[in-house]
């Protein structure tokens, strides 16, 4: 499959405050996208909104309601009743497809996944893809947000590009909102270097969406390279221009493994993300780099917090990118004890490191 472009547009642009959709931007989106079709290119739209407007329509029912399952049920079908109206009015053939993490991890589904995929591009189907909210929510099988959901698509696809669609115009010097010295980033390099100011020691576990969650899928999306923007959705020539490269949002450039990815390797980067890093000492990412296990003994510090079987990234002494890998051990577990007492505790084993070029 090539040049696949992944979108993923948030709830903000889905309802406004006062729970009504925001029709006008949906069709714009639609319409981007059936251009994308015309020209011989395949989307793929991952759309949130459905827990917000569950939301919505049980509170105008006079329904209480505190479940995240029970909004996600009740709203996806209007949602998708929305996109039907929208699309009808552009002879745009759309289809709803609901994953978990097993349909990208898990060989058996994801060659079946894969395959519906390939049929729906013959066939000049958009597809609009979510997580099962209901099914996998705050479980082991569920990406934690869409964000998320979205770069494992382009890692598991080798996505050209990603779109992730905000209410915000892209990644900042610091919060707009509060801040009136913050200024637009137009393009990143590096994005780990962006994270980890949001990211220390004494960070928790990311919570659905907003800028880390972002700045999370950017980070998975452009190591496997996939160029990844941020853009304003709200902005109606926006998605267009990112369709192009053009400048518009924030960049972030790709960066491109050392091989090919093998599925082995994809299963790495798309089990469940920490925000977190790991910084190693020049010995320990001459190891890594050579095809070894990332052993205790070789890190110098811990960024952020993470539990086992999570992705985390390694950084070098320069805090650059250098591999991600899935961590045997937590990161309370391994703070226990200086990391120089801990010979012989293996962190991360070398099938499960992605070794990453410069």
């Amino acid at each position: 499959m090539k040049n696949i472009t992944i979108i993923k547009i948030g709830s903000s642009l889905i309802v406004d405050d006062t729970g009504a959709f925001r029709e006008q931007i949906i069709q714009i989106v639609l319409q981007n996208i059936q251009k994308e079709q015309q020209k011989g290119n395949q989307v793929l739209l991952v759309s949130s909104g459905a827990v917000a407007v569950g939301r919505s329509v049980l509170q105008k029912n006079n329904i209480p309601n505190e479940s995240r399952e029970i909004a996600a049920a009740v709203g996806q079908l209007y949602l998708m009743s929305l996109y039907k109206s929208i699309a009808e009015t552009l002879d745009l053939t759309i289809a709803q497809i609901l994953v978990s993490r097993p349909h990208l991890v898990e060989r058996e589904l994801f060659l079946k996944f894969q395959q519906t995929i390939a049929e729906f591009r013959d066939k000049n189907i958009l597809p609009i893809i979510n997580e099962n909210d209901v099914m996998v929510t705050d479980t082991a099988w569920g990406f934690g947000d869409n964000d998320t959901l979205s770069a494992s698509l382009a890692i598991s696809f080798a996505a050209k590009r990603l779109i992730i669609l905000s209410h915000i115009d892209g990644l900042y010097t610091a919060d707009p909102s509060v801040d009136s010295t913050a200024t637009l980033i137009s393009e990143v390099h590096d994005i780990n270097q962006e994270l980890m100011k949001y990211c220390d020691v004494t960070t928790s576990s990311v919570g659905r969406g907003g800028m880390i969650s972002k700045m999370k899928a950017a980070r998975l999306a452009t190591n496997i390279g996939t160029e990844t923007y941020i853009i304003n959705g709200t902005n109606p020539d926006a998605l267009a221009t990112a369709f192009e490269s053009g400048n518009v949002g924030t960049r972030c450039v790709a960066r491109i493994p050392q091989n090919a990815l093998k599925n082995r390797k994809k299963w790495v980067l798309v089990a469940r993300t920490s925000a977190a890093s790991i910084e190693v000492d020049n010995g320990a990412a001459n190891a890594i780099q050579n095809g070894k296990s990332l052993l205790a003994v070789g890190i110098t510090q811990v960024y952020g917090q993470f539990k086992e079987g999570t992705s985390v990234e390694i950084l070098n002494n320069q805090k650059e990118g250098i591999a991600f890998g899935v961590v045997d051990i937590s990161s309370e577990e391994l703070l226990s004890k200086s990391f120089s007492s801990q010979h012989g505790v293996q962190v991360m084993h070398a099938d499960n490191i992605v070794r990453l070029t410069s």
